[in-house]
């Protein structure tokens, strides 16, 4: 049977700690890009909400004007 001393059993620990903590960094790095593009389409959408409240509001005074 083989024995591994304890520089050999921590090496295969390390690099799968190593490889879990890549993949962390890279979650979190994609989310970080999915909350900016998120906040950059609120605004944008606001943006349109406002647009149309004012076409709106142009509409129903010249309606009732």
């Amino acid at each position: 049977m083989d024995t591994y001393s304890s520089a050999q059993s921590s090496k295969p620990c390390y690099t799968h700690r190593a490889y879990v903590l890549n993949e962390l960094k890279e979650a979190k790095k994609a989310l970080a890009q999915k909350d900016e593009e998120l906040q950059r389409l609120e605004a944008r959408l606001t943006k349109i909400e406002l647009q149309q409240e004012g076409v709106v509001h142009s509409l129903h005074e010249t309606t009732f004007s």
